[in-house]
């Protein structure tokens, strides 16, 4: 009933977005103009009406304000997303917003705390002064330790917000800060984690997804809805994803590592990639990992694995502050398993053959995005054959 009453009252309230704190300087400047431009690029999807730069935050005004903050909290570059009434920054009315904040959200014998962020030098007396009015007004007490509810008040340059309902974000750098990744992606729970973190990382996620001869039907669906679950949490209204299907001669000859790190060599620098992200499962040791990993540095390319050296209990719990509505389906197939991992040198002109046959396809965030990526992609390829 709460929210009810606020999507009605959406004019007084307003989501309000912060930016990871640990950014500073011009990065800084730079990811507020990012989340700026995507966000506005949103607006039809999360039913936004307005996004507006304030005081080194984003404001944004919804007619959905609960659906549209969860789904912002999950993008990258997001420290916190609020639901706020803002007013200005005088002690006065912080005061009175804070208290009227307290009598909606406190229930009789709840404990609670106040928490004030932003302008050091006013914290203090001002958590006095909110604590002492709150008290006369609320039948609630006060706990430093394990209160059953936080009330935040953020303060700015000209406004200060108090938050109705807040949901934490993945912080890190907006995507498309520090320039493109090209993701060796094949759906895994590894190739997903793998993409969210180089997203957190400031980099625009593009997929590569091999799909070999003896890959079983669910691991070319499961490679689509991950895409499909990725541009999901990603501030984007579609992912490009490069598809190629290759048969068992060219893996068995070469060994799928060698293919794989080859052709993404070419495609990153023909999309001007800055890194390629490994997202499939790595080759068996050390020396393999790195003699993988020298091919795109020939290119002027970086590597980035995310993932070296962890379990799947480990990456699996790295999600949950991410995504968690698409965590179960996580039907692993490992290529090792039926490919050699060996890595061979491979002629120019056969890779030059396999970049012809490479498909091309977009996976928008729409209901049935993944659907429409995978009928077109199955098209253009019986097209091909």
């Amino acid at each position: 009933m709460v929210f009810v009453s606020l999507v009605v009252m959406s004019n007084r309230y307003r989501i309000l977005v912060q930016l990871d704190p640990t950014i500073s300087g011009e990065l800084r400047s730079r990811s507020l103009d990012v989340l700026l431009k995507d966000l506005s690029k949103l607006k039809e999807d999360l039913e936004v009406k307005k996004v507006e730069a304030v005081d080194g935050f984003l404001e944004v005004f919804s007619d959905n304000l609960v659906e549209a903050c969860m789904c912002i909290s999950k993008f990258p570059g997001v420290f916190r997303a609020s639901i706020c009434r803002r007013v200005r920054n005088r002690t006065k009315e912080i005061v009175k917003a804070v208290t009227e904040m307290g009598k909606k959200v406190l229930r009789k014998n709840m404990t609670f705390n106040i928490v004030i962020s932003g302008n050091e030098r006013r914290r203090a007396d001002l958590y006095y002064i909110i604590m002492d009015k709150v008290l006369d007004e609320v039948d609630a007490k006060p706990d430093d330790y394990r209160p059953d509810k936080l009330l935040f008040v953020f303060l700015g340059k000209r406004y200060a917000y108090v938050e109705f309902e807040g949901f934490i974000g993945p912080s890190g750098i907006p995507i498309g800060v520090m320039g493109r990744s090209l993701i060796l992606f094949d759906g895994s729970l590894k190739s997903y984690v793998a993409a969210l973190k180089s997203s957190r990382s400031g980099f625009t996620p593009y997929l590569l997804f091999l799909i070999p001869a003896k890959s079983p039907p669910n691991y070319l669906r499961r490679g689509f809805f991950k895409a499909w679950t990725l541009v999901k949490c990603l501030p984007m209204r579609r992912i490009t994803m490069y598809t190629l299907s290759v048969e068992d001669e060219a893996l068995n000859k070469y060994g799928f590592h060698s293919l794989l790190i080859k052709l993404a060599s070419k495609i990153a620098k023909r999309i001007k990639a800055k890194v390629i992200v490994f997202g499939i499962n790595y080759v068996r040791n050390l020396e393999s990992i790195l003699k993988v990993c020298s091919i795109p540095i020939k290119e002027g390319i970086l590597t980035f694995l995310p993932n070296l050296g962890m379990g799947s209990h480990e990456i699996l719990s790295s999600i949950t502050d991410w995504e968690d509505r698409y965590k179960l389906d996580w039907v692993e197939w490992n290529v090792s398993d039926y490919y050699p991992s060996f890595i061979r040198e491979v002629k120019e002109e056969e890779i030059e053959a396999l970049l012809g046959e490479v498909i091309k396809v977009e996976v928008d965030r729409g209901p049935v995005g993944w659907h429409k990526a995978l009928d077109r992609y199955l098209s253009l390829r019986n097209k091909g054959s």
